[in-house]
């Protein structure tokens, strides 16, 4: 015949008794000696089972959080996990689609994009066979990712979680993101879809007061905005009435992709000149 453990007797009888119960108390309603009864009290109260409270003249013993919730914080951390690894996975999946979805509509969009920094190239275009491959590769990769349960395993949409409270650890989620990453960097280019070109933005200086009679300096900054390189780059500034060409001077011939220069023009301008009319404009020639 078996005896029960006299900690599961002392732990049930403070169970029903949530209000706290003496030492001499827990004895009687437990049937342990009184002496047994406080060895096991302070051995649950050294492991933190148990609390001592003082109540009037009274030493009063309660189960603590970890000896009355142990089960219920055990069933929300594993829950806590298990959302966690979905948010971890939905994270990162959502991360790549809006990858997928930047390179989808530079490749579908008729007119090009400025970049000052790193300028677009006919490669980096995308078709819709390989974006839907990448996402079916991508979903498939995450549904398999299977971890491992000592106790029991949750199952939802092809997905095993373990369901213990070190679901997560750094192998783990680095190979999702590995296999994410793996399929972004395999993104098969297509070089024929378009054709990139050049675009020229111009601005022009010069001076903002103007002497009759005066010989004074336009500048005109030109920067290549596009995506490929252009070449035998030719400024013509066209002058309102009563001013004159002088002489100019270019260090524009050829202009990649994100490059500037400046062409300065000396102009004359008549005694007789509308000082009030400064329309001057700007007409560049380049080939590609």
């Amino acid at each position: 015949m078996s005896v029960e453990n006299p900690i599961n007797i002392i732990i049930d009888v403070l169970k029903q008794h949530p209000e706290g119960l003496t030492i001499s108390s827990i004895a009687e309603k437990s049937g342990l000696h009184r002496h047994t009864s406080r060895k096991y009290v302070n051995e649950l109260i050294s492991k933190g089972e148990i609390v001592q409270r003082f109540v009037g003249v009274a030493k009063l013993c309660y189960l603590s959080c970890n000896g009355e919730n142990k089960i219920e914080k055990k069933g929300f951390l594993q829950r806590f996990n298990i959302r966690l690894i979905f948010s971890v996975v939905f994270i990162v999946l959502l991360i790549s689609g809006f990858v997928i979805s930047a390179y989808a509509s530079d490749s579908l969009n008729e007119t090009n994009n400025v970049s000052n920094t790193s300028p677009i190239t006919s490669s980096m275009i995308l078709n819709d066979s390989n974006i839907s491959r990448i996402i079916e590769a991508m979903i498939e990769n995450a549904s398999n990712q299977t971890v491992e349960n000592s106790d029991s395993l949750v199952s939802t949409n092809n997905i095993s979680i373990d369901n213990s409270t070190t679901i997560l650890n750094d192998s783990n989620i680095s190979q999702i993101i590995e296999n994410i990453s793996e399929q972004i960097e395999n993104i098969s280019l297509n070089n024929t879809n378009q054709i990139v070109h050049a675009k020229l933005d111009t601005n022009l200086e010069y001076p903002q007061k103007i002497t009759r009679g005066e010989i004074f300096t336009v500048k005109i900054y030109i920067a290549n905005i596009g995506y490929a390189i252009a070449k035998n780059i030719v400024a013509n500034l066209q002058l309102p009435e009563g001013f004159e060409f002088v002489s100019s001077s270019s260090d524009c011939d050829k202009l990649n992709p994100s490059e500037s220069c400046i062409s300065e023009i000396m102009i004359a301008s008549y005694t007789s000149a509308n000082l009030g009319n400064r329309d001057f404009k700007i007409v560049v020639n380049y080939e590609e």
